[in-house]
């Protein structure tokens, strides 16, 4: 193979020096003189005009041959190069939020309705698309009754769980709830789901009346990338819609993110790339990355075992974990590329019916969150200058380095020391524990870890606001 251009080990360009040495060899032998000796003729100076023009030739060869391959392309050949792995970069996304929306029955919340967190910087977020708060997709609903109705027969229907009473003489309103249910509280009856982000259905007879619904509504934010606001922080209705009360944000939102960079998408391109894999679970777990917007992490486990196996899947299954999605389009993907007869188990199900009309039920689970705490101490170097926004460098450091954790990631936080001390001034030496907690609204009253292990369908989330930053051990 040759020396120069592509060989073994890649690409190998000749230099400038190179080429002029090679040129005046050439000449010296085919003339018999030595034409080295004047560097200020006029031969000499047309050879280095001569041997940059090759020089630059060899350049573009160059770039020409890195702008082929995924780990040396950059800008738009890496998008070329990207795709002939049937994959393409991951553009920007808007941050996702189930708002929950109070207001009268059959409320419809137009496209682009804006509302507004009570932060500062405030943060805009817009409706995704139409929707209605209704009886018909209720989280929770504040019913009543007409007592004097004609028709005394009062019916509740939720998702097909029906609940029925039939009025005698005498009863008031507070009787006839109490007779369809023992969660009535005086004349009205609150019916609200046990889990923020399910919804239900509820069908009713004439003589009960609806007084108030929240429905979860879906709004994204203004801008791209993942904005984060804490819980029950989104409240502001920037532009009153007739019917609607109140928003309160309290279910974790799906990430945005701002189109992958260069190392991002090189990063994302080896995970996506096995979209064409004979491997099932790479396939379906590659399938996912690429076609389902708003997919943070993937994981896939399979227990080939004829027993339950150590994290409750049945035999013979797999399970896909997916942070982020849509449900549907994630049970499209994994019953289109699942091999027939193997069951797809999980937490979620959605039902999809094959070509010949079948109901074919795909399970897929949704990670549980757990909320990383994280207390760092910092101590002084007396010899340097400690920046006056330590505490934010600090966090910065953190959040900046949190993106590649997955589900069922381990956390070490010694790894998190370099970040810290590349991103401080002033600092000696600094000391990291964590601590974890099922929810965002309790701060632990101990940091004791090291290293903070996931479980498998776990997922650990950071937050600036959950970074403590002590300076010289004083709390």
């Amino acid at each position: 193979m040759a020396e120069y251009g592509i060989t073994e080990k890649g690409f190998n360009t000749k230099r400038l020096d190179t080429i002029i040495t090679e040129i005046h060899a050439d000449l010296k032998e085919g003339w018999g003189v030595d034409t080295t000796i004047n560097e200020q003729s006029f031969l000499n100076s047309f050879i280095k005009s001569v041997a940059v023009q090759i020089a630059t030739a060899w350049e573009l060869g160059q770039d020409v041959y890195y702008s082929q391959y995924p780990s040396t392309a950059e800008g738009i050949n890496l998008d070329n190069a990207m795709q002939f792995g049937g994959v393409t970069r991951l553009e920007n996304q808007r941050t996702i939020y189930p708002i929950a929306c109070t207001g009268n029955d059959g409320t419809n919340i137009l496209y682009g309705t804006l509302i507004r967190s009570v932060t500062t910087p405030a943060k805009d977020f817009q409706a995704l698309a139409q929707s209605m708060i209704s009886r018909e997709n209720f989280r929770k609903i504040v019913l009543g009754v007409v007592v004097d109705s004609e028709d005394t027969a009062y019916k509740i229907d939720i998702d097909g769980a029906v609940y029925a009473y039939a009025r005698t003489e005498g009863d008031t309103a507070e009787s006839i709830l109490a007779g369809l249910t023992v969660t009535a509280s005086g004349n009205q009856l609150i019916l609200e789901s046990v889990i923020p982000q399910s919804s239900y259905k509820a069908t009713l007879s004439d003589n009960i009346t609806v007084s108030k619904v929240t429905s979860n509504i879906l709004f994204e934010s203004t801008e791209y990338g993942n904005i984060t606001v804490p819980t029950r922080m989104i409240t502001v209705i920037v532009k009153n819609v007739d019917g609607l009360d109140s928003v309160i944000n309290d279910i974790t939102p799906t990430a945005g993110r701002l189109e992958e960079s260069d190392i991002a998408a090189r990063q994302s391109y080896i995970k996506r790339i096995a979209i064409r894999s004979q491997n099932i679970i790479d396939g379906i777990i590659a399938d996912i990355y690429q076609n389902v917007d708003g997919v943070l992490s993937v994981t896939g486990k399979e227990n080939y075992s004829h027993e339950f196996d150590s994290d409750g899947r049945p035999p013979h299954c797999f399970e896909i974990m997916v942070d982020g999605g849509d449900d549907s389009e994630i049970a499209q993907i994994i019953y289109q590329r699942k091999c027939p007869g193997i069951r797809a188990y999980g937490s979620t199900s959605v039902d999809i019916a094959d070509k010949y009309g079948n109901i074919i039920n795909i399970g897929f689970s949704r990670p549980t969150y757990q909320y990383v705490w994280l207390r760092i101490t910092l101590v002084r170097n007396p010899d340097e200058v400690l920046a006056p926004n330590y505490a934010a460098l600090a966090q910065s450091a953190i959040m900046d380095n949190v993106e590649e954790y997955s589900l069922g990631a381990k956390i070490i936080l010694q790894k998190f020391l370099k970040y810290l001390y590349a991103n401080l001034t002033g600092v000696e030496f600094i000391t990291i524990k964590g601590a974890v907690t099922d929810t965002d609204t309790e701060a632990p009253t101990e940091y004791t870890l090291d290293v903070i292990e996931m479980m498998s369908r776990q997922k650990a989330l950071f937050d600036a606001m959950r970074i403590e930053v002590i300076l010289d051990g004083d709390s």
